[in-house]
């Protein structure tokens, strides 16, 4: 039996060595990424320290505590999520009022909101020299909608008036009293409709952008004032069972009345 010439020094299989269990913070060469000197100078003074001297396997995570969940470790501050990161004067006084919610600032604003419950949604089908508004209107009558909203609002128009003037004014920030009535176009909009108190029916609020078919559809938008159907206009209706909604002038709008939430 021919003798068995033993291997080099360098070509010898190396002993696999077990993986290091330690600490989170440390490698496999006991200090891991964070004993690095360039990451330690990024750490702050007291994470520099440790991480200096490689952590403390037996002291545990340190002064602030971490739970483990399903092999994670999450720090505190992560857990404790926004009121961790408020101001901690913000966090005594709840402690003191029993932890209730605090209202945020508003920076000045004054604007208005409120969740909506939605009811039934109405298809309606404009025909050939049907007045717009008039027609839905109606359509609401019908059906017993008070309120709601216009997402659909499309189609072909004989005439539309707009809020607009025909020559520029001086003074733009006042509403304007002049109106401009454009002829066969089509286009689409939306708006909403809300109930009439005085005159005890639901009125409709749109607004439309339309292009005139003879003029390489020359654009016009704005308020609708009233529309008569061409060939058709296409509407949906989704209504609005709560909360109510009203309107009321607004001084701030020069007297316009604005949509308010009852």
């Amino acid at each position: 039996m021919p003798a068995v010439e033993p291997r080099p020094a360098h070509r010898r299989p190396r002993p696999r060595r077990p993986p290091d269990r330690g600490h989170a913070r440390r490698g496999p060469a006991g200090v891991g990424a964070l004993g690095r000197p360039g990451l330690l100078r990024r750490l702050p003074g007291r994470q520099r320290a440790r991480a200096g001297r490689g952590g403390d396997r037996h002291r545990g995570p340190g002064r602030r505590a971490r739970r483990q969940r399903g092999g994670v470790v999450l720090p505190a501050r992560r857990r404790q999520g926004r009121a961790a990161r408020r101001d901690p004067r913000a966090r005594r006084a709840d402690r003191r009022r029993g932890a209730r919610a605090r209202p945020r600032p508003r920076g000045g604003l004054s604007v208005q909101s409120s969740e909506v419950t939605t009811g039934r949604r109405l298809a309606v089908v404009l025909e050939p020299g049907d007045e717009v508004l008039a027609s839905l209107a109606e359509a609401c009558r019908e059906h017993g909608i008070r309120q709601g909203f216009v997402p659909v609002f499309s189609g072909a128009f004989r005439t539309a008036r707009f809020i607009a003037a025909d020559v520029p004014v001086d003074d733009q920030e006042p509403p304007l009293p002049q109106e401009v009535t454009v002829t066969y176009t089509e286009g689409i909009g939306s708006g909403t409709i809300l109930w009439d108190a005085d005159a005890g029916v639901a009125t409709p609020h749109l607004h439309l952008a339309v292009g005139v078919k003879n003029a390489a559809a020359a654009g016009f938008a704005g308020h609708v004032l009233g529309a008569e159907t061409h060939y058709t206009v296409e509407v949906l209706i989704e209504e609005v069972v709560a909360p109510a909604m009203l309107r009321v002038p607004d001084p701030r709008a020069y007297g316009i009345p604005t949509m308010r939430f009852a």
